[in-house]
């Protein structure tokens, strides 16, 4: 599985790169940006890809450009790469095993070599690989005439979770698994007992949750509260379990509840609550000082709404398994395009994160964390604030409507900066001119000199002179700055 997650991330990670470009890339450039890979990788891996791409999609949903001058291009029209995904897993030795373990509790290890054509010495080698991945959760696989998985029952259902989410996403994908619809009607028969409503693409997403839930506990026994999984339960009560789940324990409903609670499915009060107010005060705390400290000061009902939000992402957090393998998977690591259009404000989330992860251990080193921390930042801080602002004067020896034709369209190009036009020169941080302004040599600022008409090597040239002027500043500057302009 090691090996089948390098190949995969590394071949989305290329799509993240190519689907975040408009032209084609070499496959230096690719390689530039990811770091960590040589060109011949990349072109070794996009050639794959492309086959990929004519294997699992029309030409009108998705096509991989290879040029041998030009480079790579990727051409997506309204389609997501999950079918991708799940070709990749299905057909790895990896799927296959997890299986055969999720519908029995063990397995006989001659028949599955047999299926899977490999010997039981090449078997042996790859658990001692994947047994040191799972060995984290401690989880492992053991092999000998039969092969079986042991563990805490709460790890092997969030690594049964975060596998078939993974790959599948939804119960209906689950094509081998009998009786789907059993486990739908009995979750909404959950959700109607617990007045929930919601739409069927979540339906489908916790029905998978339930099926495991249920099916883990057919082939390992019941969640125990001496599970790490289960370490917050004595502080919260629960509503009773119905009578229509006989085959899940008091825990295994209890569970259930706090996961849905952590994936706010469900409001903190009759069905999930709180003993105690003071759960996970410390960690809350340490983060919204970190914000006050690094964004802004926050009212009374928003440290409410992101204290409540902190309170199920850290409870989540000791239930599941989430890390970057999974993140890339779902297309929730990238976010290039977004850090190019407010890179102050990037910076400043990274001031924001170290400071919080240096003073809590419970966010330190948790992939997780950090992504819905920078969701929950960006939900009520406007990342243009942080763009830095920038006056410049703009000259046109035409009519004056010209003058404003430059004014929208600089405006427009330069989105990542508050751009502010001023009418006095000597104000400017930067000067734009359609003619020769040597009379204003004496001054310090630079002048950008234009073709009337605008054009985009003109709005290059602003952009790099503007981004000479703010872009190298210090860390330490840029917060200084945001703040005495926020103030």
């Amino acid at each position: 599985m090691a090996r089948l997650k390098s190949k995969l991330f590394l071949k989305i990670e290329i799509i993240e790169v190519l689907s975040n470009e408009t032209d084609f890339l070499s496959a230096q450039q690719i390689a530039k940006r990811l770091d960590h890979i040589t060109p011949s990788n990349v072109r070794s891996a996009c050639l794959d890809l492309q086959a990929d791409f004519k294997k699992l999609y029309t030409k009108d949903e998705v096509m991989l450009m290879i040029n041998k001058r030009r480079g790579v291009k990727l051409i997506r029209n309204n389609v997501n790469i999950q079918r991708l995904v799940e070709d990749f897993f299905m057909n790895d030795l990896s799927y296959n095993l997890y299986k055969a373990l999720f519908l029995q509790k063990d397995i006989s290890t001659l028949e599955f070599c047999e299926q899977n054509y490999i010997s039981k010495s090449t078997l042996a080698r790859y658990l001692t690989r994947l047994n040191r991945i799972l060995a984290h959760h401690q989880i492992h696989v053991t092999l000998s005439d039969k092969i079986t998985i042991t563990g805490p029952v709460s790890k092997l259902l969030s690594n049964f979770q975060y596998y078939f989410f993974m790959v599948h996403r939804s119960l209906n994908r689950l094509s081998w698994f009998p009786d789907k619809e059993k486990y739908i009607q009995l979750t909404q028969q959950i959700l109607i007992y617990l007045e929930i409503d919601i739409n069927e693409k979540k339906l489908q997403f916790l029905s998978l949750l339930v099926l495991i839930l249920v099916q883990t506990n057919k082939i390992h026994g019941s969640v125990t509260l001496d599970e790490s999984a289960m370490q917050y339960h004595s502080l919260y009560r629960f509503k009773s379990k119905p009578d229509f789940l006989p085959e899940l324990s008091e825990r295994d409903w209890q569970f259930l509840l706090l996961s849905l609670y952590a994936l706010d499915f469900i409001p903190s009060g009759k069905i999930v609550a709180k003993r105690s107010s003071q759960l996970f005060k410390e960690e809350i705390h340490i983060w919204l000082s970190a914000f006050e400290t690094y964004f802004r000061p926050l009212n009374l009902k928003e440290k409410e709404c992101l204290g409540a939000s902190l309170d199920r992402q850290i409870q989540f957090q000791s239930m599941f398994l989430v890390n970057n393998f999974l993140l890339n998977i779902l297309g929730l690591r990238n976010f290039d395009s977004f850090d190019k259009a407010f890179p102050v404000y990037h910076q400043q989330f990274e001031l924001f994160w170290i400071d919080v992860t240096q003073k809590s251990p419970q966010f330190k080193d948790s992939d997780y964390h950090k992504f819905i921390s920078f969701l929950g930042v960006t939900a009520i801080v406007n990342p243009v604030l942080f763009n830095p602002r920038v006056k410049i004067f703009v000259y046109s020896d035409f009519v004056s409507l010209h003058k404003i034709f430059i004014e929208k369209r600089i405006n427009y190009y330069l989105a990542k900066y508050n751009i502010i036009f001023v009418a006095d020169c000597q104000e400017a941080d930067v000067i734009v001119s359609t003619t020769d302004l040597s009379e204003l040599a004496q001054h310090a600022q630079p002048i950008v000199y234009i073709y009337a008409s605008l054009t985009n090597i003109d709005l290059q040239n602003i952009e790099k002179q503007v981004d000479a002027l703010f872009l190298p500043q210090t860390n330490n500057q840029r917060k200084s700055a945001f703040v005495d302009y926020v103030e």
